[in-house]
C-alpha cells in the first residue's frame, strides 16, 4: 500500500467517524509528521482529506495481509513436507495395514506449534463386506524446521523423528528436542529428549535420551534433569560414532578393492 493510499484511506477513515475536514487534516498533519512524510502543511494535508471525502477507508491491508501470510505458510510448508515425508520414512513406526480394506493409513504434516498426535479409525471396504482399523498420525512442525532440525542433521535420532530442537548453551552439538517414540499399537507419542551429536565430515551421527518426567517445554527449573539426560545420551553416542567410523573405514575398503587394478602376467 502506497503513501498516498494510505493518507487517503486514513483521510477518508476519520470522515467517516465524523470528523471536520478541518480536524481530519490536522490529524493526518500529524501523523505524516511522526512518519517523516514530506506531507509538509496542515493544507497539503487539507487537500488530501478533501480528494477522500466521498470515498469509502480502505479495509483491504488487514485482509491482504492476512492473505500474505497465509501464502508464506504455504509456501514454507511445501519446502519442508518433502524433507519431512522422507524422514518420517525412515522411521519404522507401526501403521494399520488390511488385505481387504486400502489406504489405511495417513500421514498429515502442518506450520504450527511443534506437536505430534495420532487417531485411529474404521474404515469399511468397497463392498460394505469388509471392515479395517485406521491410524492417523499428524506433525506439526516451526517453518524454521529446515534450519533448525533437517540442516543440523537430527531429523531421525534413534529411530524417532525430531519435530523441533533448541541448542543447549554452552554445549556445542547438543539439542533439547521434542522427538515422536512409538505408542501403543499404532499410535505415537511426543516426546521430550536430549539430543548429542558428532559431526565426522559431511556424516552427523547422533543418540538421544529422554528427559524423566518431562512432557511440556523445557524451562530453567529442568536444568538437573536436562544435565543428566545429555550425560546418557553422550554415553550413548560413543558406541554409535565407533560403529559409523567401522561402517565408513567398511566402504572406504570397499572402493580401493574395485579400483586397485590388477596385474596380468603374461
Amino acid at each position: 500500500m502506497t503513501t498516498d493510499l494510505f493518507f487517503r484511506s486514513l483521510a477518508a477513515s476519520g470522515l467517516e467517524h465524523g470528523m471536520s475536514i478541518a480536524a481530519a487534516s490536522r490529524a493526518l498533519y500529524a501523523v505524516a509528521a511522526e512518519m517523516e512524510s514530506p506531507l509538509v502543511s496542515v493544507a497539503a494535508a487539507e487537500r488530501i482529506v478533501r480528494s477522500a471525502a466521498g470515498t469509502k477507508p480502505d479495509r483491504w491491508p488487514v485482509e491482504r495481509a492476512v492473505r500474505a501470510a497465509a501464502a508464506r505458510t504455504r509456501a514454507a510448508l511445501a519446502r519442508i513436507t518433502v524433507a519431512i515425508e522422507a524422514a518420517y520414512g525412515h522411521c519404522s513406526y507401526r501403521q494399520c495395514r488390511s488385505a481387504w480394506v486400502s489406504d489405511t493409513h495417513s500421514v498429515s504434516i502442518d506450520v504450527g506449534e511443534p506437536s505430534a498426535r495420532s487417531e485411529t479409525g474404521t474404515k469399511w471396504s468397497r463392498n460394505g463386506k469388509w471392515s479395517a482399523t485406521t491410524s492417523w498420525h499428524r506433525l506439526n512442525v516451526r517453518s524454521t524446521w529446515l534450519r533448525d532440525v533437517h540442516a543440523r542433521g537430527i531429523a531421525v535420532v534413534d529411530d524417532q523423528f525430531v519435530v523441533d530442537a533448541t541448542p543447549i548453551h554452552g554445549e556445542a552439538g547438543c539439542y533439547t528436542a521434542l522427538a515422536v517414540r512409538q505408542g501403543r499399537g499404532a499410535q505415537i507419542e511426543p516426546e521430550r529428549v536430549v539430543v548429542a551429536t558428532h559431526r565426522t565430515g559431511e556424516q552427523v551421527v547422533s543418540a538421544s535420551a529422554p528427559i524423566v518426567c518431562q512432557y511440556g517445554p523445557v524451562r530453567p527449573h529442568d536444568a538437573e534433569r536436562v544435565a543428566s539426560a545429555l550425560l546418557l545420551a553422550r554415553r550413548r553416542l560413543g558406541p554409535a560414532v565407533a560403529a559409523a567410523a567401522g561402517e565408513q573405514a567398511r566402504a572406504e575398503a570397499a572402493i580401493v578393492e574395485t579400483t586397485t587394478p590388477v596385474a596380468v602376467t603374461p
